[in-house]
């Protein structure tokens, strides 16, 4: 609700509207247990690990992401954007219910002695101070009962979201939505294997899920991110030619592409295994095929961020700049693909005391890359030595100067600035 009030009823990541948005009243951030271990588990306990828990993950961009399309740009097969520190929000709502026409409920805590209680009585059990069993030894009472509580974990990884715009079938028509779910769980389990092949990763280092499309819910992005905290520098390349061709090759391999001998649909060769039993009616390796076979051969290229945040912040520097060099420098930057600049004309101080006021700067880890734009007015030989006693004063400060000239090759200077933000 907060959320919807800040933003005007709009994601601030992609736009769509937030009216039919889940609203979660009670979640706790996923705090540290205490267990005891016991010879025996009751029925409640048995059929928990049976059924195991609903958790859903759900993926924010943070404000620094590369783009990339592979084939035409006008008519891309598939789009691509990697992120160094997306936040992967992990939420555990609770053990899949038994009946399927059972609502989730989500756990109960009693916040007298702090005891998650679970089963269809737990409640009535743990509140009875006649059931000396499993009564609260606090003496708690309803009051103390919090309902339809969710548990999360929110984390930074390396992630990489894989969008693909049209949908086709082995005929080159449209792809049937009915067979959307099968088509991008399939796709995204032989992308993740040709991953875990082709660089030689552990399952358990990089996993993927299904993130709804907020323009079309029928489709599915991909999202595949790096189970440690931070990212190993997994993902990262997966968008270099040489690494992304492996990548499908393998996944190609997989599904039987090469093999005189092939399945109907899917088997424990190729993408069955034991963590995707769920999905194992789903997996279908003849819906991916023909996408895969047409990414064998096709570029990857960089393309800017048309996301409405990337283009909001786009207009809200272009506001700060004071010349047409600027303006244009700053376009480049975008149309190159790169990050936009956290800021502009931002005042930079020590001590209170005024130091520069670059055109330009991005925060990278704790320190900051400033970029000046000097334009004619620069050549003067009093502004040389003053532009210069306050750049050796930031690059004191442990910043790092980046200057644009107006005579420089701007395209060689933004490959430069590449180099340093890549």
């Amino acid at each position: 609700e907060k959320e919807i009030s800040m933003t005007g009823g709009a994601c601030r990541s992609c736009g769509a509207s937030l009216e039919s948005a889940v609203v979660i009243h009670h979640s706790i951030e996923m705090p540290d247990q205490l267990a005891e271990s016991r010879s025996t588990i009751t029925s409640d306990e048995e059929e928990r690990q049976r059924l195991g828990y609903e958790v859903t993950r759900h993926y924010t961009p943070s404000g620094t992401r590369q783009f990339y399309v592979v084939g035409d740009p006008g008519e891309p097969l598939l789009t691509i954007s990697y992120d160094h520190s997306g936040k992967i929000v992990s939420i555990n709502h609770g053990p899949i219910p038994s009946d399927k026409d059972e609502p989730q409920s989500g756990f109960t805590l009693c916040t007298a002695c702090n005891r998650w209680i679970f089963g269809k009585d737990g409640v009535k059990d743990h509140l009875d101070p006649k059931n000396e069993m499993k009564r609260c030894w606090r003496n708690g009472t309803e009051e103390n009962i919090i309902r339809n509580i969710v548990l999360y974990t929110n984390t930074r990884h390396d992630v990489v979201k894989i969008d693909v715009p049209t949908l086709l079938d082995s005929e080159g028509n449209p792809l049937d939505e009915e067979l959307y779910r099968s088509f991008f769980t399939t796709l995204a389990q032989a992308i993740i294997e040709g991953v875990q092949i082709s660089m030689n990763v552990g399952v358990d280092e990089i996993r993927y899920f299904l993130m709804p499309d907020p323009q079309n819910r029928k489709k599915s992005s991909i999202i595949l991110y790096e189970t440690s905290e931070g990212g190993a520098g997994i993902l990262e390349s997966i968008a270099d030619h040489s690494t992304f061709h492996e990548v499908i090759r393998q996944a190609l391999t997989i599904l039987h592409e090469y093999d005189e001998k092939k399945c109907d649909r899917a088997c424990y060769e190729c993408l069955c295994n034991y963590y995707n039993q769920f999905d194992h009616d789903l997996l279908d390796r003849k819906l991916a095929l023909p996408l895969l076979r047409d990414l064998l051969t096709p570029g990857i290229q960089t393309v800017p961020d048309s996301s409405p945040s990337a283009k909001k912040m786009l207009e809200d520097l272009l506001k700060t700049c004071e010349s047409s060099l600027e303006q244009t420098v700053l376009e480049s930057i975008y149309l190159a693909g790169l990050p936009l600049p956290d800021s502009g004309q931002k005042v930079i101080t020590e001590g209170g005391e005024l130091i520069a006021r670059p055109d330009f700067a991005y925060q990278e880890n704790g320190h900051s890359i400033v970029i000046f734009v000097d334009g004619p007015d620069h050549d003067n030989e009093s502004q040389k030595r003053d532009d210069e006693m306050k750049r050796d004063r930031l690059d004191l400060m442990g910043d790092t100067v980046f200057t644009i000239h107006y005579r420089d090759d701007l395209q060689v200077k933004i490959n430069d600035l590449a180099e340093l933000l890549l």
